[in-house]
């Protein structure tokens, strides 16, 4: 019994690795070394992507990306992306994400003059060069000051056809927690936007994350 036990396993093993899976290698990563970044995987239209990220003190965000071209997996770009930002202005590195026709990433900037945090969104192409270093005002939060200006979260919808922004208002002391939300489609159209008003004090604020379906 044993015997044709052992028979039927070596069967079963050798019908299960009879195929070799298919698999692709892409050319040497020409990236510099970021001490192991995060890396997101993504795909537009005919392109293949890897986007590394590593924060560092000294540098801020760091980003690099890798493309590869179909049919055949060619090489595509290898680009580092410095954050926008203007002469004499600190920007903040927000976020970064994949649509199904293009990538944005998002920076903020303190405007102590009309005392708010505003998100601007650069369009980059698709060898990840920033389109225009201004960018597109596309959302903001009042704020009394830069170290008490609130958080941008920003999420896109699984198909890349829409993404949502959480604009996460500054604490205030004896006040509700409060934030707003705002969804655009894949052209940066604005197609919803609400405030809304939590049941807790804002110092007990949660942490919050956005999702947006199809």
């Amino acid at each position: 019994m044993k015997k044709v036990l052992a028979i039927l396993c070596l069967a079963i093993f050798s019908q299960a690795y009879a195929q070799e899976p298919a698999f692709t290698i892409g050319s040497e990563r020409t990236n510099s070394a970021k001490d192991n970044p995060e890396v997101m995987t993504f795909r537009i239209d005919k392109n293949n992507y890897v986007l590394y990220s590593k924060f560092r003190m000294s540098e801020g965000m760091l980003l690099h990306l890798e493309g590869y071209s179909d049919p055949s997996d060619g090489f595509l770009c290898s680009q580092d992306i410095p954050i926008p930002h203007l002469p004499n202005e600190i920007a903040i590195y927000e976020g970064f994400i994949a649509l199904n026709n293009k990538m944005i990433l998002f920076r903020s900037v303190y405007n102590n003059d009309a005392k708010k945090s505003v998100l601007f969104a650069h369009e980059l192409d698709q060898k990840g060069m920033v389109l225009d270093p201004a960018g597109k005002e596309i959302a903001s939060i009042p704020a009394e000051k830069v170290m008490n200006s609130g958080n941008f979260i920003i999420k896109a919808s699984p198909d890349g056809k829409s993404f949502v922004i959480l604009s996460e208002f500054p604490f205030v002391k004896e006040t509700k927690e409060k934030f707003a939300v705002t969804v655009f489609d894949n052209s940066m159209k604005q197609l919803w936007a609400k405030e809304m008003d939590l049941l807790h004090d804002s110092r007990r604020g949660p942490t919050n994350d956005p999702s947006l379906s199809n």
